[in-house]
């Protein structure tokens, strides 16, 4: 085997609108803080494969419902055209989803190999994956499966090493930037529309190569992970640590000259040594500070606007798509969706033309 034809497949379930922990300022000390981006926490899952060449191929994509709408592949939304949308009502995989998903993988993993040569295909032990039609369909096709231990996916499989990992870091990170340009409402369309580009931030090439050979899987390595295994030793009580130093505030001064040396120390801020007095180019260097700042604010603020208009302006044409729907569960490719969409809207055009047509003829 190539390091080409090794693949791992794996799930990663991710809810819509939840992004990271974040500080939330209130007006009111007694109101509860509300993080302004969980407004949408309906689950998506997305049907991975990667290989160790650092190659990976479009997902699949499973919502939660019964159809496919028109505005899930508008052509607002930067969506890879070979990307697999799917539907069921739990959001997750099932049998049929799951065996869609395997002629995908098979058709998409063949591209440019002799048809001879054998793939292997690593994965978990979901039970989605062991159904007769599955294991006929692998071997038929030259797929060889390789089912992991349990318990261990952790160390053994790439995309569970460090990969899955980054992306939803990344997608937490755009779930906050589009909260912070004023999307108040991250739904379904505005998950399709960013996924795409998490995406390209978190499967590069090199991380791809570099959690195979972490799993021991490409170089063949079994010390990688066995080491991992080995018991690790009781850590012992470390000694105990010296006492911090407490900080010592001056001392309240009890005599006259003790009280005007402390005002003039730590109150006006003169030198007692020197006498020099510092509170003016002190308090005048702070202004000069501050209104450098004020200014940088102000031209902060005046750009952020601009972002937020040209987002809302585009959040809005996104939204705004049509609400029919193309088909009623099963799976779909982007490309083919859209083609669905284009005919539609030529039929709606023809039939609009027809009308008009039509009240010219009668009047």
């Amino acid at each position: 085997l190539q390091p080409e034809d090794i693949w791992n497949m794996d799930e990663c379930g991710t809810r819509i609108g939840v992004g990271g922990n974040q500080e939330v300022v209130t007006l009111e000390v007694y109101r509860a803080a509300e993080s302004p981006s969980e407004t949408e926490r309906e689950l998506v899952t997305l049907v991975e494969a990667i290989n160790a060449l650092g190659q990976v191929i479009p997902p699949l994509c499973i919502q939660r419902g019964a159809v496919i709408m028109h505005q899930h592949v508008s052509k607002e939304l930067d969506l890879d055209p070979n990307l697999l949308l799917g539907v069921s009502s739990s959001g997750y995989i099932n049998d049929r989803l799951g065996m869609d998903y395997i002629y995908y993988f098979d058709k998409y993993t063949k591209l440019g190999r002799k048809r001879d040569r054998w793939r292997m295909l690593i994965f978990d032990g979901h039970s989605s994956r062991f159904t007769y039609n599955f294991i006929q369909f692998y071997w038929d096709r030259r797929i060889w499966p390789f089912l992991l231990p349990s318990h261990i996916t952790h160390i053994l499989q790439p995309l569970d090493v460090a990969v899955f990992g980054p992306f939803k870091q990344y997608y937490k990170k755009r779930v906050e930037i589009e909260t912070r340009l004023g999307n108040d409402y991250f739904n379904k369309v505005e998950f399709l529309h960013a996924i795409r580009e998490v995406r390209k931030q978190a499967y590069k090439p090199g991380t791809i190569r570099s959690v195979f050979k972490q799993a021991g899987l490409w170089p063949y390595n079994p010390s990688a992970v066995l080491l991992k295994l080995k018991t690790v030793d009781r850590p012992q009580t470390p000694p105990p640590q010296p006492p911090l130093k407490a900080v010592i505030s001056p001392p309240t001064p009890c005599k006259a000259w003790q009280l005007d040396e402390f005002a003039r120390k730590h109150i006006y801020g003169v030198d007692p040594e020197t006498g020099q007095w510092g509170i003016l180019p002190g308090r005048f260097s702070k202004f000069q500070k501050g209104a450098a700042a004020a200014a940088l604010n102000g031209e902060k603020a005046s750009e952020k606007l601009i972002q937020v208009n040209v987002a809302t302006n585009a959040r809005k044409k996104r939204q705004k798509g049509d609400l029919r729907y193309i088909q009623k569960g099963g799976t779909i490719y982007v490309y083919d969706a859209r083609l669905r969409v284009a005919e539609r809207e030529k039929e709606d055009a023809r039939k609009k033309g027809r009308a008009v047509a039509k009240g010219k003829s009668t009047t």
